[in-house]
């Protein structure tokens, strides 16, 4: 698992080209600690308030990052869950063992709720069980009470790292 911190030092031994060039088409950031979560802090949220970053950012090089795809990336499909065989592991007592599965779709993924018991989460909206789901790029998922995660493109995931360098983060 890559966070933060890995992609911001990446991002200062390359070029910016290089840099963008050499991410997956799609990435995972971990945005938002647990609901409810003691990490939130509403200057940073104010300071964050654009459309790829509207939720509590956990403004932290510790944070989670996910590639979809790639050599070092989580492999799709992959399944979302709690338990060490899911492709994209989410360690909250809220989080099914086998919570939701995760697609590549044109334009983005699919998720689809494995039936679980806190539902899966895309904008706010709960997802069916057993329905795909779109996520587009900018697109928020929550995976029952855990952490939220945003859908960012390369564009959108180095515009993030450039925040959390102007704010110092």
């Amino acid at each position: 698992m890559k966070r933060i911190e890995d992609y911001l030092q990446r991002l200062s031994a390359q070029g910016e080209a290089d840099f963008v060039r050499g991410l997956p088409d799609l990435v995972l950031v971990e945005i938002e600690g647990s609901e409810g979560g003691k990490d939130q802090d509403p200057v940073v949220t104010a300071q964050m308030n654009t459309k790829a970053l509207r939720s509590q950012s956990l403004a932290t090089r510790e944070a989670r990052v996910f590639p979809l795809g790639g050599a070092d990336g989580v492999a799709l499909p992959a399944t979302v869950g709690r338990v060490a065989t899911c492709g994209l592991l989410v360690e909250h007592s809220s989080v099914s063992k086998q919570h939701a599965r995760l697609e590549r779709a044109e334009g983005g993924l699919v998720v689809e709720d494995l039936g679980s018991t806190n539902g899966t989460f895309v904008n706010g909206q709960r997802v069916a069980a057993g329905v795909k789901q779109p996520v587009r790029p900018d697109d928020a998922v929550r995976f029952g009470r855990a952490s939220m995660y945003h859908l960012l493109d390369p564009s959108g995931f180095r515009a993030y790292l450039g925040l959390l360098q102007r704010f110092g983060l």
